[in-house]
């Protein structure tokens, strides 16, 4: 593996681990700040102020979560780099009730720093279960 590949494998960590510890704080700090949010069957989010605020009434205050993240291909081009896998994620809703799981599968697109960080510049994620009243 390239030092490249490290990094962006060690980001895509540091996100699994913020969902699952439910610190939004920690999930933010893996975005660039002019990140864009492709989200099944909505609009698209721009922007980490405007993700901040989607995330926090969609996902992190309604719900638990535990994700789970398969990187399949990832493929560095100079100071943007691209993957694809696959996802799981349980949402637990914390006013009680049914659990709900979500599958499907993404793209993540990084960019590079020059201190050799990298960040989260669009993500992209298909669910595998049909929108509600589709086919």
């Amino acid at each position: 593996m390239s030092a490249e590949s490290d990094a962006i494998n060690r980001i895509e960590q540091e996100l699994v681990d913020a969902v699952n510890a439910g610190d939004l704080n920690q999930f933010l700090g893996t975005l660039a700040d002019d990140v864009m949010y492709h989200p099944p069957e909505q609009p698209r989010i721009t922007g980490k102020n405007a993700v901040h605020l989607w995330l926090k009434e969609t996902f992190f205050d309604p719900f638990r979560m535990r994700l789970g993240l398969t990187l399949d291909e990832l493929e560095v081009l100079g100071s943007l780099a691209v993957g694809h896998g696959r996802f799981a994620l349980l949402l637990a809703p914390r006013a009680g009730g049914s659990d709900t799981r979500m599958t499907g599968r993404f793209i993540h697109i990084f960019r590079g720093n020059s201190d050799g960080s990298w960040k989260f510049a669009r993500v992209i994620w298909i669910s595998d279960q049909p929108a509600a009243g589709g086919q």
